[in-house]
């Protein structure tokens, strides 16, 4: 891999983050039956991570850590911004580590990371549809170049479901119209293999495709000729990838693989190029310092994630065994932690709490129509094992059926987590290592989860009129 090491900070190459909302890894270039035509064109360029991984199914912490190398609970981000969480102070963003290195930084679009994106970027635009940020980078990038290297991060908000129970209201972007989704017919598109094949499912994956063809992979193709036009594609890394999974059941909102799997697709010539494509495990942690190794930076020593370069490039490199992901708040309180291995998936849930949770815009979509009552009326178990080498859709739980702890009486009690179906004994061993790894990686971490109940900000357990504060 050729070494960018000693070359001056208007050498170095400009890095251009392209993110995008509940997208997870529905492209045509990860074989998932939707053309974007775009970005299968970067990866032919670049590489591709074919199993790399969010840390939250969910937006603002999974952002968090992509944007600092801390897992959620370590970076404080354990919620949504527009609920009062934030990144705890001190953290430093991937734009403020090279800012330090001379970098100018850009944000535009979605951010959902931080209260106050301004002062972590020299300049801050807030539109978020694909169109209005094409037109956005078209106006922007010539004076961007004058001041190079620069970082930019472009949040798209596609292909993020809107509210409403209207189809298609909750995929009606401006620049698409009902004819459009009405040429997009439900009965010719694969069915996810980890849901039932059923009419709602297959109504929301047509409209699905044709937002992500037509919107998102469109924008991507323009945004990348207008770096070849001003000059900079030959010396800027450009980073596709993705916040977390599909927003629909199953998906976003839970520890399963269709949830946590994110796109990760990455291009700079003579370095990062020639359609490799790499099956080894790697998280949104990652990415950080892999950044600032590709670019020959300091990478910091309190950072959870670790530079994948070398997996890139010729060197030797050794494969993650584990990649963890977790979620505390989302709507409500769903407290899980979840470790992944190439053969197994163990989450433990540490709330009584509907089967499956479904966050408002897959609630009211028509896929969550065919499944809440059936999601809502059951529980979840405390803990989940799946062979993923046999059961890669996560159908059959091998670990006990016992529910979690519901929430204390008025005598301050927990119930009983009752009683269940056991583990299966042949994998007892496979249950208790990956239980004690979480564990372990909670203990270390000091998880607040370790202490009890997580609150949100600005919530009291006891309202201001009930009691006098001592």
């Amino acid at each position: 891999m050729q070494s960018l090491r000693n070359q001056s900070v208007v050498d170095r190459p400009n890095v251009l983050l392209l993110s995008c909302h509940d997208l997870g890894r529905h492209l045509g270039c990860y074989d998932r039956g939707v053309r974007t035509p775009n970005v299968d064109s970067l990866a032919e360029d670049g590489v591709l991570l074919e199993n790399h991984f969010c840390t939250a199914p969910q937006c603002c912490p999974s952002r968090g850590s992509l944007h600092t190398g801390r897992h959620p609970h370590v970076n404080g981000l354990m919620g949504q911004t527009t609920w009062g969480w934030d990144l705890n102070e001190g953290e430093v963003t991937i734009a403020e580590h090279l800012s330090s290195a001379g970098y100018s930084t850009h944000h535009f679009g979605v951010q959902h990371f931080c209260q106050d994106a301004s002062r972590r970027y020299d300049q801050v635009r807030d539109q978020t549809l694909a169109d209005e940020l094409v037109e956005i980078i078209e106006t922007d990038l010539p004076e961007m170049a004058e001041h190079t290297p620069f970082f930019a991060s472009i949040g798209f908000e596609e292909p993020h479901l809107r509210p409403g129970e209207d189809v298609p209201s909750t995929f009606a972007y401006p620049s698409l119209n009902d004819d459009l989704f009405d040429s997009y017919v439900p009965d010719d598109v694969d069915p996810f293999p980890y849901l039932p094949d059923r009419p709602g499912v297959r109504e929301g994956i047509a409209n699905l495709n044709a937002l992500i063809t037509h919107s998102l992979d469109e924008a991507v193709g323009q945004i990348l000729d207008q770096l070849e036009a001003t000059g900079l594609a030959n010396n800027t890394l450009v980073i596709f990838t993705a916040d977390h999974g599909l927003a629909v059941p199953r998906a976003k909102g839970t520890g399963y693989d269709p949830g946590l799997e994110v796109a990760f697709v990455a291009r700079l010539p003579g370095v990062l190029d020639g359609g490799e494509r790499y099956s080894s495990l790697t998280s949104h942690v990652d990415v950080l310092p892999t950044v600032l190794d590709l670019l020959d930076l300091p990478i910091p020593d309190d950072l959870d994630g670790r530079s994948f370069r070398n997996l890139l490039g010729e060197e030797r490199y050794t494969p993650r065994k584990y990649v963890r992901a977790e979620m505390t708040w989302h709507e409500r309180y769903v407290p899980m932690r979840v470790v992944r291995t190439k053969d197994f998936k163990y989450i433990r849930n540490f709330w009584k709490q509907q089967r499956i949770h479904l966050p408002a815009d897959i609630f009211g979509s028509p896929a969550g129509r065919e499944f809440r009552e059936e999601y809502y009326t059951t529980e979840r178990p405390r803990e989940e094992l799946y062979d993923l080498s046999e059961d890669p859709h996560e159908q059959d739980n091998l670990a006990a059926s016992r529910v979690p702890l519901s929430p204390p009486g008025s005598d301050g009690m927990f119930d009983s987590p009752g009683t269940g179906v056991e583990p299966d004994p042949a994998y007892a061993d496979d249950i208790q290592r990956l239980r004690q790894y979480v564990y372990d990686r909670m203990h270390e971490s000091n998880d607040p989860l370790l202490d009890g109940p997580v609150s949100r900000p600005g919530v009291d357990v006891w309202e201001d009129n009930e009691v006098t504060r001592t």
